[in-house]
């Protein structure tokens, strides 16, 4: 992992506390493939989205994607059933924590 996949694998790792870590992280145009050890989960499960774009809405950073999976069919399943509800899109403080995703990933 480079610098910026780095920082955001520790951010999200912070994030799942007990339930588990992101062991590794790629971040391409638009995309991004994460490989995470959850609790209880004899191996490692694999998660993607694509077609990654953000914008800024006041101090909030919008980031919003196309498709997401999993190497799970449930985790799959859920997923998309999360995404649907979502509108495929997350909010988070903007913050210069953010700065290496923004630089990575396209502006809407």
């Amino acid at each position: 992992m480079n610098f910026a996949e780095s920082e955001i694998a520790k951010l999200l790792s912070s994030k799942l506390g007990e339930a588990g870590r992101v062991t590794h992280l790629s971040l391409g145009v638009g995309s991004i493939r994460m490989t995470l050890e959850l609790a209880g989960q004899g191996v490692p499960v694999d998660l993607f989205a694509e077609g990654i774009t953000w914008t800024k809405d006041g101090d909030m950073l919008v980031v919003r994607w196309k498709q997401v999976g999993s190497s799970l069919t449930w985790a799959h399943s859920l997923l998309q059933t999360l995404a649907e509800k979502a509108q495929h899109e997350i909010r988070l403080p903007d913050s210069l924590r953010m700065a290496p995703l923004k630089m990575i990933l396209p502006k809407a």
